[in-house]
């Protein structure tokens, strides 16, 4: 009898399995979610102040609790254009199925397949995801004020993510109308893993950068754990930064490039490592410049394959950045320093910068040999940016040697300065051909420079000056001391001859004139 009653449980215990497997199979089939799905659209559509819509949607049971959608489309603010702001192939859910049991909803993970997100800028500067939520504020409105103060806002982003997030195939395209700029990341995968037990958040960022030619980025790191007090700043960070092949057209939405004079063409790679906290952090990094190609007006020139490479350490904040190890090889010349920007929005930056030696001869482009240095020099000139940035810069140079043409200053110091569109040198002092030079000068940067020179020089030997300079064929040997103060204004040296104003003193000792032959120049004026 035993037996029968246990043979009759058996059987009992498991129809009811077979029972509850075949309610599990055909309860998505039970449930209309498709009925709720214009709703739901509706619902989304009211939050984000925009047209919604979803293809299909079901209830899923297995292999795990939760929903799927497909074809979501939410549409774009009509003053930005007729194509959807965002749109996603298909949208998987999974919920954890205790919590429900007590009523809290937890996303356990979270499946986005191809999604394609368009972020525009508009021609006053608005970018459409400030209109999300509602309708953008009309020219009269007044924000309303706050009925207390308000709360700090603590890190709560990290909640109301899913445990585990994954992105495939993804595509971001952001259009920014006011420089007419496109910048487009393709192949886009994003996986995030929520930590446990006061673990981090772990987060991975793969995708291509531009449709031709791209750059490949990739972002690693880790975020938390969550502080117990409400301040971002106090968030844990850990980031790795890696772009190869990145070109012109990459950054051109970062850099006015052609205000600049600036021109390139190759490829460069980025490394960059941040750790820290998010209100201070570790920063490393370094930019492989050796394959691209660099132009600087019609001043500089650096060919790809020619050296090219800069490293930089320090400290990273909300407004400041401090590198206490900047090192900078180009075309054979090696800078090191410091360099600290503070306030990002008008930065002022102040450096420290030092070479063992520059040779300009090879760093600037224009041959040295065909006509007068300064000619050459002057027209080779960075043309005038006709916006500048609102930068301040101030700082000290120094060079053991610098050498320009056939001339060589040795232990250059300079204080060097830039604000509002003014480039300053003050307490210049080099040693030229046996003697010194000390002073200072200016340089208003507009459609026509005003430059002010005030200027001494101490037992410099003539000869090899006047060779280097003029090129004449005639020689004139001495030491010379000389005193100048004046202005000009012009955009060729021979504009700056005719407008110069000033005084000055020369004193030449023990000079001796070799070749001069004052009817022959006389002839030629005639």
């Amino acid at each position: 009898m035993a037996g029968r009653r246990g043979k009759i449980a058996l059987a009992l215990a498991g129809g009811l399995l077979l029972l509850l497997l075949l309610l599990l199979l055909l309860l998505p089939s039970l449930i209309p979610a498709d009925r709720y799905r214009a709703l739901i659209a509706a619902k989304a559509g009211e939050v984000l102040g925009r047209p919604v819509s979803v293809g299909a949607a079901r209830v899923t049971i297995l292999p795990a609790l939760g929903a799927e959608a497909t074809d979501l489309s939410v549409g774009e603010d009509p003053s930005f254009g007729r194509e959807a702001f965002l749109q996603a192939k298909a949208v998987q859910v999974r919920v954890a199925f205790l919590p429900l049991l007590t009523g809290r909803v937890e996303v356990s993970r979270a499946i986005v397949e191809a999604p394609r997100l368009t972020l525009v800028r508009d021609a006053r500067g608005q970018w459409n995801v400030a209109t999300l939520g509602g309708s953008r504020p009309g020219p009269g409105a007044r924000p309303t004020p706050p009925a207390g103060p308000e709360a700090p806002g603590g890190p709560i982003f990290l909640p109301l993510l899913p445990s585990r997030l994954d992105l495939t195939e993804g595509a971001v395209t952001v259009r920014d109308l006011q420089k007419r700029e496109t910048v487009a990341l393709r192949n886009l995968e994003v996986s995030l893993r929520q930590g446990d037990g006061g673990r981090p958040m772990t987060f991975r960022l793969r995708a291509a950068l531009g449709d031709q030619s791209p750059a490949t980025l990739s972002v690693t790191g880790e975020v938390g754990p969550r502080p117990a007090e409400a301040d971002l700043k106090t968030l844990p960070i850990s980031l790795e930064v890696k772009a190869r092949r990145l070109g012109h057209a990459h950054v051109a939405p970062l850099l006015d490039a052609a205000a600049l004079g600036l021109g390139a063409a190759g490829t460069a790679d980025l490394d960059l490592r941040l750790r820290g906290r998010l209100g201070g952090a570790r920063l490393e990094g370094s930019l492989d410049f050796g394959a691209l190609g660099l132009r600087v007006g019609r001043t500089f020139r650096k060919a790809p394959g020619e050296p090219g490479k800069l490293t930089l350490s320090g400290s990273v904040g909300s407004d400041r950045l401090d590198l206490t190890r900047l090192e900078l090889l180009l075309k054979g010349a090696e800078v090191r320093g410091s360099l600290s920007v503070e306030g990002f929005a008008a930065p002022r930056v102040e450096f420290d910068l030092a070479s063992p030696s520059l040779d300009l001869n090879r760093l600037l482009s224009p041959p040295m040999s065909k006509a007068s240095l300064l000619s050459e020099a002057w027209a080779a000139g960075v043309p005038p940016a006709p916006s500048l940035p609102a930068l301040t810069a101030v700082g000290r140079l120094r060079v053991d040697r610098l050498a320009y043409g056939d001339i060589s200053l040795t232990r250059l110091s300079a204080r060097l300065g830039f604000r509002e569109g003014n480039l300053s040198a003050s307490e210049f002092s080099a040693g030229l051909e046996g003697g010194t030079v000390q002073g200072g000068g200016g340089i208003r940067l507009g459609a026509v420079p005003d430059v002010t020179v005030n200027i001494t020089l101490r037992g410099i030997q003539t000869g090899p000056v006047l060779r280097a300079l003029l090129r004449p064929d005639w020689t004139l040997d001495g030491t010379l001391g000389l005193h100048l103060a004046g202005k000009a204004r012009g955009t060729s040296l021979e504009d700056l001859m005719r407008t110069a104003e000033g005084s000055g003193r020369l004193a030449l000792e023990e000079g001796r004139l070799r070749g001069y032959r004052p009817a022959e120049r006389l002839e030629e004026a005639l």
